[in-house]
């Protein structure tokens, strides 16, 4: 009996740390899966606001350089004059001003298309960078997926305090239990002893292989008493005699 108590003790113990590791386990998992999710949630709201900011200033930088170009256009064909008064007359200084904001007009008007052309630059390697976490965002998710469907069969398997329906087959060797939901064999009822021939280690043998009583001898099929032969020691040849022992006993034996 305290070797029962003992053998029960380590499996609850057993099963109390299954429990409480299959939980903890679970906790982690969702806290990292949390943390993950949030990670790229951030870092794909960071790109998209990154991308718009971009989209936007190139916009711009274009619609500048556009409305600058125009500016020139009308700039020179409103103060062209024929080549010859030109020649004549010398050069006033309002005609210099307008060189002079026409020069400062063209440097502006390259230094945005040189900024633009840096953007144009840019842009691709950024849309690149997000297509490829995009792909990572999936293939993570992919695997979260396949972590929880994992963790839910872990979580679904019976635990080792629960019963299992089915009997063991008799004479198993870690147990003499009739099914699984008996934890220990039931002693013998010593009523096999009163067979000539049964002492008390024999008794034991034949409890262990599901005869434990007189009842049990007696309705054995011929296939139970060859297995009793064939594992019992001292039993061979001595089936039959003890089957009809246990009948006339009983009151069942055959006229």
């Amino acid at each position: 009996m305290p070797d029962t108590l003992v053998i029960l003790g380590a499996f609850a113990f057993l099963a109390a740390g299954c429990i409480v590791g299959w939980l903890i386990r679970a906790a982690r998992s969702r806290a990292e899966k949390a943390a993950i999710n949030s990670g790229w949630r951030d870092q794909f709201d960071a790109q998209a606001t990154e991308r718009k900011r971009i989209e936007h200033q190139n916009r711009s930088l274009m619609r500048q350089v556009s409305e600058l170009q125009l500016r020139v256009n009308e700039q020179n064909s409103s103060e062209q004059t024929p080549q010859a008064e030109a020649a004549a007359e010398p050069a006033a200084p309002e005609d210099a001003n307008n060189t002079q904001n026409d020069e400062l007009t063209a440097r502006r008007i390259a230094k945005l298309e040189n900024e633009i052309r840096n953007w144009q630059a840019r842009v691709p390697p950024v849309i690149e960078r997000f297509r490829q976490r995009d792909a990572d965002a999936k293939r993570l998710e992919g695997e979260l997926a396949e972590a929880q469907a994992l963790i839910a069969r872990y979580e679904q398997q019976p635990r080792f305090d629960e019963t299992r329906a089915g009997a063991y087959p008799p004479g198993d060797p870690d147990t003499g239990a009739a099914a699984s939901n008996d934890m220990v064999a039931a002693e013998p009822d010593d009523s096999l002893r009163l067979v000539r021939g049964i002492g008390p280690a024999t008794n034991r043998r034949l409890s262990k292989q599901g005869f434990r009583n007189l009842a049990d001898l007696a309705n054995a099929s011929p296939e139970d008493l060859e297995r009793i032969e064939e594992t019992v020691k001292g039993a061979r040849g001595q089936t039959d005699n003890w089957q009809r022992q246990a009948r006339e006993l009983l009151g069942t034996s055959d006229e």
